[in-house]
This record gives C-alpha cells, sequence and structure tokens, in this order.
C-alpha cells in the first residue's frame, strides 16, 4: 500500500509537470514604430500656434528614410513612395496665456490615410501628389491633442493620443494593405508627435510636421512542452 501510494504521488508530479510545461505563456512584446515628416495647415492660415475651432487640420507626410524606421509596423518596400494624409476638426483652443505663452488645443474624431506609390512625386505645392496612389490604409484618428509654450521663433508644438487608453490613437478599418499591419489586434497606434516653426514651413502651411507613430505586437510565445524536452535542455 505505501509503494502505491508513492507511485500515485510521482505520477501526479509528473503529470503536474507536463501541464504546467504544456501551458504557453506570454512573454515579449515589441514596440513598433513608423516615422513621417511633412507640414501641417488649419483651413485657413493661422499665426503659429493659434488654432481655429470648428476649422479641419491637415497634415500632409511623407514616410521618412527607410532605413531610419525602427522594427517598423508594416513591411514598407524601399522602392516606393508612402504618404499620409491626416485630418482632424479642432474642437477646441486654449490660446497662450503666463509667463512662457503656454496654449492647448484638442481635436475631434478625424481621418488618416495612407497611399503607395511607384513614383515618388510628393510635393508641398500642390496637395493632390500626396494622395495620388494606391490606397494602402485607412482609418480613424481619436483622442488627439496638442499644447506648446514659448515665442513663435522658439515655440514647439507636441501632438499626442493617450498612451495605453485603448480608446484613443489611429485605427486603421480598411486598404490595399490591411492585413499586413503587424500592430496587436486590438490595439490603436499612438502618437507622439511634434510640429515647429522655425525654419519657416513651406509656403501655404501653417507648421512643420514629424510623426512617430507606434504600436505594440507579440514577439514571442513559449512553445508547448513537455517534461522530458524540458530535461533535454539541460544534459
Amino acid at each position: 500500500m505505501r509503494n502505491a501510494t508513492k507511485r500515485w504521488i510521482a505520477g501526479s508530479f509528473v503529470l503536474g509537470s507536463i501541464f504546467l510545461f504544456a501551458t504557453p505563456q506570454l512573454v515579449l512584446a515589441d514596440t513598433l514604430d513608423t516615422a513621417f515628416d511633412g507640414q501641417a495647415s488649419s483651413t485657413s492660415a493661422d499665426s503659429p500656434g493659434f488654432y481655429t475651432v470648428g476649422e479641419d487640420y491637415t497634415m500632409y507626410l511623407e514616410l521618412s528614410a527607410i532605413p531610419f524606421q525602427n522594427a517598423p509596423w508594416y513591411p514598407w518596400d524601399i522602392t516606393r513612395e508612402y504618404t499620409a494624409v491626416v485630418t482632424v476638426p479642432v474642437s477646441s483652443f486654449r490660446p497662450p496665456f503666463g509667463v512662457n505663452g503656454f496654449r492647448a488645443v484638442g481635436f475631434g474624431t478625424g481621418s488618416v490615410q495612407i497611399y503607395e506609390d511607384e513614383t515618388p512625386n510628393a510635393d508641398p505645392t500642390d496637395t493632390s501628389t500626396y494622395s495620388d496612389g494606391l490606397l494602402l490604409l485607412w482609418g480613424t484618428v481619436t483622442g488627439m491633442n496638442g499644447s506648446g509654450s514659448g515665442s513663435p521663433s522658439e515655440l514647439v508644438m507636441s501632438f499626442n493620443t493617450a498612451a495605453g487608453d485603448p480608446s484613443d490613437g489611429i485605427e486603421f478599418m480598411g486598404g490595399a494593405g490591411i492585413g499586413n499591419v503587424a500592430c496587436d489586434t486590438g490595439v490603436k497606434i499612438e502618437m507622439n508627435d511634434a510640429a515647429s516653426f522655425d525654419p519657416a514651413p513651406p509656403s501655404g502651411y501653417d507648421e512643420n510636421y514629424v510623426a512617430s507613430w507606434s504600436c505594440s505586437a507579440t514577439t514571442i510565445t513559449v512553445e508547448e512542452d513537455t517534461w522530458g524536452r524540458v530535461k533535454a535542455l539541460y544534459r
């Protein structure tokens, strides 16, 4: 009876070990990034760092040099041009106040389109050149806000969506390349952007604009394993 009890305990330990090591576990998530740069403007020309409630704020952007992309969330083709057009309505604006002229701006739900073009031709003087390629990705932008301080020559505006907030960010909903976006399912892309006014932006625009859009994606999972395979690792 005593030996049977020992065998039962030993068998239970082995089965428990197999169950433990057979359970897949998520162990690492990577941050995927993509950077764009270009220029932006409201519907009507505003002074640097000023925004008119009710007007659209539109960015015309071009994918930054591909060699500088860090673990991108899309497999960009180095031989092609990628442009983005982002339009968000200005929903609130707090004019400069205080010694440093702090100001803040809020935006309503907007839209984003990314185009792929075999012939690079993006030209700030002709906005149609930013949307004349294949519509690769399209979607919505929610929860974008901006703030900054300083004189016009020193002013830098930061534009962001709330990090980690699942309700804020860029959500791609369609386009020819929708199946190649490497973000985790249900995760919106966070915006961490900036606009500057010196040097002066191209004629017809209010600001120079630099965009950094990131998301998380699963990169490694623990494979299903057995006690025998684990022991083999240590032989």
